[in-house]
């Protein structure tokens, strides 16, 4: 009598071989599919997270906007009561993420597309603030969100600030992708400045 027992063994560890095998086989079909397929497009769009490593950069600091300035308070019947000196920095940011690109492969081009600016909340340098004419009756936060006021109205509305920040930007896209896109001209589109509520 023949015994069969080592035919279905056979059987059995050849199964998953034969299976992995098949899977190899039309992987490679696919791989190569892609590598010779003639309908890529000759511009590519894509967003910076296949560029730039978005966990690690989640807001971009672009500029910095040192600012001295002098916040003036005015009593009820609008006379002006006193005057409140400080100094404050400002960044200005953007989100990595919404950072994106075409590329046009016969131009040679990159065209850049950047979401808007955000101003972010002021930080006041707390020992450079004082009051003329000097005043012991105020409350430290008030003057605080005084001047954190002031100081980001100031940065909202300068023209110098979003300049820079642009000027900023592509000195810092230009750093990146030059050797990524070697031969290229970078073009760039600019969202809206966007201004977070000073708080």
């Amino acid at each position: 009598m023949e015994n069969t027992a080592p035919d279905k063994k056979d059987n059995w560890e050849n199964g998953p071989q034969k299976a992995l095998l098949a899977l190899g086989i039309v992987f490679l079909f696919f791989i190569l599919y892609s590598l010779f397929s003639e309908t890529n497009p000759k511009t590519r769009q894509s967003t910076a997270s296949n560029l730039i490593n978005t966990k690690e950069i989640a807001n971009l600091s672009v500029t910095r906007f040192v600012y001295n300035g002098i916040a003036r308070t005015y009593k009820e019947n609008g006379d002006h009561d006193y005057n409140v000196l400080y100094k404050s920095t400002v960044n200005v940011s953007i989100d990595a993420d919404g950072i994106g690109y075409a590329v046009d492969e016969d131009q040679k081009k990159v065209m850049f597309i950047f979401p808007e600016f955000k101003i972010e909340n002021p930080l006041i340098d707390i020992s450079s603030i004082s009051t003329i004419p000097d005043r012991n009756d105020l409350y430290p936060d008030e003057l605080i969100k005084l001047c954190k006021t002031t100081a980001f109205e100031e940065a909202s509305k300068s023209e110098k600030l979003i300049s820079s920040a642009q000027e900023n930007l592509k000195s810092i896209i230009e750093a990146w992708y030059s050797p990524v896109f070697e031969g290229y001209t970078f073009e760039y589109q600019f969202g809206v400045t966007e201004g977070g509520e000073a708080k």
